[in-house]
């Protein structure tokens, strides 16, 4: 920065999500108008773009990701900020209130797809799920349990909508405001799979948080999840009538894209051709498709850039729905 500014960086030592074996991490505070973003509302951006290079003289190293990234911009990473949102009670599952911004009211409960509103936080149609999922608790249901003696519990699963549950075995990290700072916090299964629940009124980055897991390593279809709460005889406590059901359509499988054949003047141009248009009216014919054998591929886009003698470049996006 080329201004007076409250950005800060410190190292401290010790453990992280990625090893257990204490080591070197450095920790970075930026004001959230440095990196100009505004979390206040909705329509405002939540994201910025960022390079990160690590560079050091003994031993002599220094590795970008992405690499060259301050060359090409179009490659920098994506950090999302969360807003903490506060989801309707009333759209908020008895237990199982959402998964991430998704409440589990808007998850059919036959075909495991979401479906939101155009002008909610997330636009959901018809959508299936993937990559690392937060299940989170609903907020009145997690306040009321302490007071039930609930003080662990478990979390089950199947594959399909029918046959039994077993237990799920999973693990994550979060964030525990101590008062002063952000700890991070392990959470597991002890010995006999139990939970420990989360401590009531502490602020968490992810509050409420029941399980996280990685939904790669489940495969691709429909699978369900239930939350039971036990007191510390393992006597299950705060039950609901009806038992809440999670299902969920699990979809990481990548959608097949292709571009068939590009054409000028009906004469096929192959990869990395050059064409010089030789009038204003001309044009390209384009042959691509998209496919995804789950059917889970909502939209994508095509894009063309072209450059003139100037240098001036130029954009095209076509968008198939």
């Amino acid at each position: 920065m080329n201004e007076p500014q409250k950005s800060e960086c410190k190292s401290t030592f010790g453990t992280s999500p990625n090893s257990a074996t204490p080591h070197r991490i450095w920790m970075f505070r930026f004001r959230l108008t440095d990196l100009k973003v505004n979390l206040l509302w909705w329509w405002f951006s939540s994201y910025t773009k960022f390079g990160f290079r690590v560079h050091s003289n003994k031993p002599n190293l220094t590795y970008d990701t992405p690499a060259n990234f301050f060359r090409d911009f179009s490659k920098l990473h994506t950090l999302y900020f969360s807003r903490k949102p506060s989801i309707s009670n009333a759209d908020l599952g008895p237990v199982m209130g959402s998964v991430g911004l998704i409440p589990t009211t808007k998850i059919n409960t036959t075909t495991g797809r979401a479906t939101t509103a155009s002008n909610y936080f997330i636009y959901a149609r018809n959508a299936a799920f993937g990559g690392l999922l937060n299940v989170i608790g609903n907020r009145s249901k997690m306040n009321q349990l302490p007071g039930l003696g609930a003080k662990k519990y478990k979390v089950f699963h199947r594959k399909g909508t029918s046959g039994s549950f077993a237990e799920f075995v999973t693990s994550w990290y979060n964030y525990k405001w101590d008062g002063s700072d952000y700890v991070l916090e392990a959470s597991s299964p002890d010995a006999n799979n139990f939970y420990k629940m989360p401590n009531a009124g502490v602020d968490y980055s992810i509050d409420d948080l029941l399980f996280q897991f990685n939904s790669t390593k489940l495969n691709t279809g429909l699978h369900q999840f239930k939350v039971k709460f036990y007191n510390n005889a393992g006597t299950e406590v705060g039950a609901t009538n009806p038992e809440q059901v999670l299902t969920m359509y699990i979809d990481n499988n990548l959608p097949e894209v292709s571009i068939n054949s590009v054409k000028y003047n009906n004469a096929e141009v192959g990869t990395c051709g050059i064409v010089n248009l030789q009038n204003p009216n001309d044009t390209l014919d384009i042959d691509f498709e998209g496919y995804d054998s789950e059917g889970n591929l909502l939209d994508y886009s095509l894009t063309a850039r072209w450059a003139k003698a100037t240098l001036r470049i130029l954009y095209m996006k076509i968008t198939i729905l």
